[in-house]
C-alpha cells in the first residue's frame, strides 16, 4: 500500500527509520474528507461496492465512551475533556485489508481503486 497508493486524499501511516519491524496487524489510512469530497461512510460503501471491506474504528474519542467518563468523573482534575485532534480524526480513520490470505492480485486491486477514486 505504502508504494502503490498515489491519492492526496489518504493519509497512509508512517513507519519511522528507527523501526526495524512492524506487525501490520491493521493498516489504518486517516481520509482528509475535504480533499476527498466525501464523507469516509460514503467512501466506505463506494470501496464496499468494490468488493474491498474496509474496518472502521475509532468512531468517537476514548474520553466519550461511559466507562471512561463514570471512571474520571471521580477525578476530573486529572482530564481535560477538550483533545481537538482526538475529535479532528475520529470517524475518519479506516483500515484497509490486511490479512495472511491478501494475495498480491488483491493488493495491486485495493490500490488500483482507490487510485481511481
Amino acid at each position: 500500500y505504502n508504494e502503490h497508493i498515489d491519492v492526496e486524499w489518504l493519509r497512509k501511516p508512517v513507519v519511522k527509520d528507527y523501526c526495524t519491524r512492524h506487525a501490520w496487524f491493521w493498516y489504518p489510512c486517516l481520509v482528509d474528507e475535504d480533499e476527498l469530497g466525501m464523507p469516509t461512510q460514503t467512501l466506505r460503501e463506494k470501496l464496499l461496492s468494490e468488493g474491498i471491506e474496509t474496518r472502521f474504528r475509532y468512531t468517537e474519542p476514548l474520553y466519550h465512551q461511559p466507562v471512561i467518563r463514570e471512571y474520571f468523573s471521580k477525578y476530573p482534575y486529572q482530564i481535560d475533556w477538550g483533545c481537538p485532534n482526538a475529535e479532528r480524526v475520529c470517524g475518519r480513520i479506516i483500515g484497509l485489508p490486511m490479512h495472511p490470505k491478501l494475495s498480491e492480485e488483491d493488493l495491486e486491486y485495493v490500490c488500483e481503486v482507490i487510485n481511481t477514486i
